[in-house]
């Protein structure tokens, strides 16, 4: 009789390839009214992509998770050509006919209501990152 097999590994999905960019979260604190500091497109339709990032004296909170990130993790500052993938718990609906709509909706809440946007999970295109790093 053949000896009993040890149970499969559990498995977990592969890493992001290369050709799927990089990821990575960002946090705020969305006091009331506050600034958000970017400029954003849905182009994509399943992600908000980051058109612009003000920069300068009162520029968003974007700027300021920038200026930490330079000291500590400066390839998670957050670059025109990222693209915002999940904001707090809302993500693209795949079947309505503007699958970004519902993040951008979620963009304006925390600008007007104020809230903590803990999770906002961005993606980094290969190209996207060499560009930033040439600015």
């Amino acid at each position: 009789a053949g000896a009993a097999r040890p149970p499969a590994p559990a498995t977990e999905p592969p890493p992001p390839s290369v050709e799927s960019g990089r990821f990575f979260h960002a946090d705020f604190d969305f006091p009331k009214s506050s600034k958000f500091g970017l400029e954003l497109t849905s182009a994509t339709q399943l992600c908000l992509q980051v058109r612009k990032v003000n920069t300068g004296d009162n520029s968003g909170l974007v700027s300021v998770w920038n200026a930490r990130c330079e000291l500590t993790f400066p390839e998670d500052r957050i670059v025109p050509g990222d693209e915002i993938l999940q904001i707090n718990d809302v993500k693209p609906d795949l079947a309505a006919e503007k699958p970004s709509l519902r993040m951008q909706q979620e963009v304006r809440r925390l600008g007007a209501e104020g809230g903590v946007a803990f999770l906002m999970v961005f993606r980094r295109h290969r190209e996207s990152a060499q560009d930033s790093m040439s600015c």
